[in-house]
C-alpha cells in the first residue's frame, strides 16, 4: 500500500454458534494504534451497532486494524472494507490542526428526507466518494414529528468536485417543517470529546428562487455553529451544493444538532457527525528496549523475562516478544514499534 493515503475503513460484526457459542462478546477496535470502536456489552441489540466506519490517513504504507477482547468472548468480525478517497478531502479550515492527526470515527451520516437508507453504490455515486453509508432521517424522529420531505429529479450543481465527492442523491431529498417549528437530531457521544460536523444543503424547494426567502441557523447543544444560513445566497442559485463544517467539544453525552428557522421554512439535506480522536504516539524501539531492561532489573518481574519467547509483564499491563535479548518488530495490545 502507498504512504500518505485517506481511507475510509469500515467493520462488520457478526457472532453465532461456532465463534461464541451465540454469546454476545466484548471487545475493542482500534486503528493505527488508537482506539475508535468499543463493542461493549449490550452491543448486539442494535443492527446500527453491526457496522463502524471511520476515516484514517495512513502514513506508513500499511493500515493496521487491531481487535482486543474487553470481556468475554473472541472478536467476531464479519468483513473489512478499506476504500480510498480523496487526500485533501475534509479539510476543516485554514486554522484547524491537521486532520492527519485524527482517526476520524463515525458518529452519524444522514441523507435527510431520503425515501430509503443506502451506500453511494446504491445512489450511483462516484468511487471516490468512499461509497459511504448513507441513513435516512424517517426513522429518527418520534411518532407524530410534523416534518415532510421534499424530493427532486433535477440535477445538483457542485456535489460531486474535486476533492469533495457526494452522492448527487442526498442533496435531492430535504426533510423540512411548518415555519415556526424547528427540527433536531440528539446523538449519544462520548463526553469531553471534540466533534466535527459537516452540513450539506441545496435548495430543492421550486418555489424558493431566490435569497432571503428560506434562512435558518444551526445549533449544537444550544450554541449557533451557523447563523442566517441562506442556501441560495451562499450557493448563488437553486439546484447547487453547498458544505458548512464546524468542530465542536462536546462536555456531555449528547450532541444535539438543532435547525432553527428565521425566515420561512427550514429545509436541510444532509449531514455527517465525526468524532476527532487524536492518534496515539506508537512505542519506539528505545522505549521498549528501557521497559526490557527494567523487567530484567526487577526483583519480581526478572524470572518472568525468558531469553526466548513471550516476555509477560502483568504488573506493567504490556506484552512484548524477545529473542537472545533482543526486540522483535511486533505488535500487541498498546505497545506498538
Amino acid at each position: 500500500m502507498l504512504s500518505n493515503l485517506l481511507l475510509l475503513l469500515r467493520c462488520f460484526f457478526a457472532f453465532g454458534e461456532q465463534d461464541n457459542s451465540g454469546r454476545e462478546p466484548q471487545f475493542d477496535v482500534s486503528l493505527e494504534g488508537t482506539l475508535a470502536f468499543s463493542m461493549q456489552s449490550g452491543w448486539s441489540q442494535d443492527v446500527d451497532n453491526a457496522y463502524e466506519d471511520a476515516l484514517v490517513y495512513v502514513t506508513d504504507g500499511a493500515a493496521t486494524i487491531c481487535f482486543h477482547s474487553s470481556g468475554h468472548g473472541n472478536p467476531a468480525v464479519a468483513s473489512i472494507e478499506i476504500l480510498q478517497i480523496f487526500n485533501n478531502a475534509y479539510q476543516r479550515g485554514p486554522n484547524a490542526p491537521p486532520s492527519q492527526g485524527f482517526v476520524w470515527r463515525s458518529v452519524k451520516r444522514v441523507s435527510a428526507g431520503a425515501a430509503k437508507s443506502g451506500y453511494g453504490s446504491d445512489f450511483q455515486a462516484n468511487l471516490w466518494g468512499g461509497d459511504r453509508y448513507w441513513e435516512s432521517d424517517s426513522s429518527l424522529f418520534l411518532p407524530g414529528s410534523v416534518v415532510t420531505s421534499l424530493q427532486t429529479s433535477n440535477s445538483i450543481a457542485n456535489c460531486s468536485t474535486y476533492p469533495n465527492i457526494y452522492p448527487e442523491a442526498i442533496f435531492q431529498s430535504a426533510t423540512t417543517t411548518d415555519p415556526t417549528q424547528t427540527i433536531s437530531y440528539t446523538l449519544p457521544v462520548q463526553a469531553n470529546q471534540n466533534y466535527t460536523v459537516w452540513i450539506y444543503l441545496a435548495e430543492i424547494d421550486p418555489t424558493i428562487t431566490a435569497p432571503k426567502q428560506r434562512v435558518f441557523d444551526i445549533l449544537v447543544n444550544g450554541v449557533k455553529i451557523f447563523e442566517g444560513v441562506d442556501i441560495v445566497g451562499l450557493a448563488g442559485a437553486p439546484y447547487s451544493a453547498v458544505f458548512l463544517n464546524a468542530t465542536v467539544l462536546v462536555e456531555g453525552r449528547a450532541l444535539m444538532l438543532t435547525f432553527n428557522p428565521v425566515i420561512g421554512r427550514i429545509a436541510f439535506n444532509a449531514f455527517e457527525v465525526y468524532q476527532l480522536i487524536p492518534v496515539e504516539w506508537p512505542t519506539v524501539k528505545q522505549e521498549g528496549n528501557k521497559i526490557l531492561i527494567l523487567c530484567h532489573q526487577h526483583p519480581l518481574l526478572s524470572p518472568l523475562c525468558p531469553v526466548t519467547g513471550i516476555l509477560e509483564c502483568p504488573t506493567i499491563g504490556f506484552q512484548v516478544q524477545t529473542w537472545k535479548d533482543k526486540l522483535l518488530p511486533f505488535q500487541m495490545g498498546s505497545l506498538y514499534w
